[in-house]
């Protein structure tokens, strides 16, 4: 685990000889995994807790707060019971990034409704690109006014510093999205325009916020002048987006080809195996090259969603479903109660002065980018309306979460400073440049970074619990349908409506009739892009699953790669119908 593999390293160093350290290190086993089975329990309790939920209907507690909630008690228990515990509950961002959030991403990108999806990329781009845009300069043009005039409690911004914090809490979060929406089965074209924008979106506020901390970090060195700042972020930009979604591209269509190859000599599990570490190649890749591993993932799922499925056959395609499901739930439990556990360390004086204005900020500057963008949306497409019942579900869908809290950690730091006439001061260098380090014992007013991640903490909090909690009261007063699975007539239709939406669909299409498939899909597999087979429903009852899980582990044993009565199968029967993980 990210929190229990920081504490290792921070206590592991031993001499290399063995000399003088061997007490130490026999006991540093036990203290590992005293924090790992502490863990353990925690996640346990919250998949009680979410259970529970499920079980009794119970929608004014999302289960995502849930398990935060859970986080947050077992945090703060383990700060009480050691002051040098709770410093080694440290969020590692980085394990967080590679190792729970690529399955998510790729999962949702592999389940999408395609023809769904890009009858609405136009509109998902829109909210994604300009929305977020607009967000981020109203979060940071208010708070910088707020900040100016003394009304932002114990801390101030300057102005790079305003728009910075604006970029990393403008974008809805993914994770918290998928994992409201997904429980409800929101209606389908309302949940895939929300999802999509979420997971672009994200890509955007990261770009941004990386822009303006650029700002911030060339005020200190004076390297670059403003214009030339400017340029270089632009081209940052368009490198972000287009290069994370050519990785994506590319690593989709790699696996595809290997699946189409060699697929007839694997057994199921090695099947998904090897979609399941090409999701992660196309995430390491991107973020190898410092773009967006989410984008990549994104796009690397919904690549394989369109052409690597069509190699596979029915109860294939079942299974793979099943195990990217089952993983992306754990990881999702596992990134909320981290996050949870995190929050009750990093959390020491938050700022409630802050939060008060920023939180109706966020809820406005949500405002500001649906609804006028909804309206120019609609008068662009007449034949599929935003309604405005679904436009406020999307206000109201403004979750924060674990990424902007990743993010906040980084935050560029310094001494909070006033003058002697109360001014707020941003540190200076003999050169005029700012000086961003600090150190708490000699501030006595604080650091930036602190306000940035308390005030992040509380804001991911209330975002949860006030509209994750209302999110199925809202759907209902909003008489927004639920619990919806797709038919063959609605997908038939929706594939209609995308393919002769514009001419550049039709090109796309003959594009892949013409070469796509013959090149990637075996040739008695190959279908039109508007045939509606029987796998696109999936299978409902539980025996033929478990039938499934059988015959993989019976074809896993006879390639020597599988072990008889291996646990491939163990909870991957849910008692739902498996199509539900084929759409968004």
């Amino acid at each position: 685990m990210p929190l229990f593999l920081r504490s290792l390293s921070e206590d592991g160093e031993s001499d290399p000889h063995g000399g003088g350290h061997e007490e130490e290190n026999h006991s540093l086993p036990h203290h590992a995994a005293a924090m790992l089975l502490f863990i353990l329990f925690g996640l346990i309790i919250s998949q009680l807790c979410e259970i529970v939920l499920h079980r009794y209907h119970i929608y004014s507690i999302p289960g995502s707060g849930a398990v935060m909630l859970v986080g947050i008690i077992f945090g703060s228990i383990v700060c009480g019971i050691s002051d040098s515990w709770g410093e080694k509950l440290d969020f590692n961002e980085h394990l967080f990034a590679l190792i729970f959030l690529p399955v998510i991403i790729f999962q949702s990108g592999y389940s999408l409704s395609l023809s769904r999806f890009f009858k609405r990329i136009g509109k998902i781009l829109t909210f994604a690109f300009l929305g977020t845009f607009i967000t981020t300069m109203f979060i940071g043009g208010s708070l910088y006014g707020l900040s100016d005039a003394g009304l932002t409690g114990q801390f101030a911004f300057n102005l790079p510093e305003s728009f910075a914090f604006a970029a990393l809490i403008s974008a809805i979060d993914p994770v918290a999205t998928l994992c409201t929406f997904g429980c409800l089965k929101v209606e389908p074209n309302l949940s895939v325009t929300i999802m999509g924008e979420s997971v672009v979106n994200d890509a955007v506020s990261l770009a941004l916020y990386r822009a303006f901390q650029s700002f911030i970090l060339e005020k200190e060195s004076h390297s670059e002048s403003n214009a030339a700042n400017v340029f270089k972020q632009m081209g940052y930009f368009l490198w972000l987006i287009s290069g994370s979604t050519l990785i994506g591209a590319i690593v989709g269509l790699l696996c595809t080809f290997q699946i189409k190859m060699v697929s007839q000599r694997m057994g199921m599990n090695v099947q998904a195996t090897v979609i399941i570490l090409w999701s992660y190649v196309a995430f390491a890749m991107a973020e190898a090259l410092q773009i967006s591993g989410i984008i990549a993932s994104m796009v690397c799922g919904i690549i394989m969603n369109h052409f690597c499925k069509k190699n596979l056959a029915k109860e294939q395609k079942a299974y793979v479903n099943k195990v990217l499901l089952l993983i992306a739930s754990f990881s999702d439990m596992c990134i909320f109660f981290l996050a949870g556990l995190s929050i009750a360390v990093f959390i020491r004086e938050a700022d409630y002065e802050l939060v008060l204005w920023l939180t109706p900020l966020c809820l406005i500057g949500r405002a500001l980018n649906v609804f006028p963008l909804s309206a120019v949306l609609n008068k662009a497409d007449p034949k599929d309306q935003i309604t405005k019942n679904e436009q406020v579900i999307m206000w109201h869908a403004g979750l924060r979460g674990a990424i902007a809290f990743s993010i906040a950690l980084h935050f560029p730091d310094r001494c909070v400073l006033k003058d002697d006439d109360g001014e707020w001061l941003v540190p200076l260098d003999s050169s005029g440049g700012f000086v961003y380090e600090c150190d708490p014992a000699k501030c006595e007013n604080g650091c930036l970074r602190g306000a940035v991640i308390d005030t992040t903490s509380m804001i991911i909090l209330l975002s949860v619990f006030m509209l994750g909690g209302t999110t199925k009261k809202m759907l209902d007063y909003m008489q927004i349908q639920t619990g919806v699975v797709d038919s063959h007539e609605e997908h038939k239709k929706a594939i209609s409506e995308a393919v002769n939406d514009s001419k550049w669909k039709k090109s796309l299409r003959k594009l892949d009739r013409a070469m796509m498939q013959k090149l990637l899909v075996k040739k008695k597999m190959r279908r039109s892009s508007t045939d509606i087979s029987e796998d696109m429903v999936g299978l409902d009852r539980e025996d033929e699953i478990d039938k499934i899980i059988q015959k993989s582990d019976e074809d896993d044993e006879a390639l020597g790669c599988g072990v008889p009565g291996g646990g491939g199968g163990v909870g991957l029967v849910q008692g739902e119908n498996s199509n539900n993980a084929n759409f968004v």
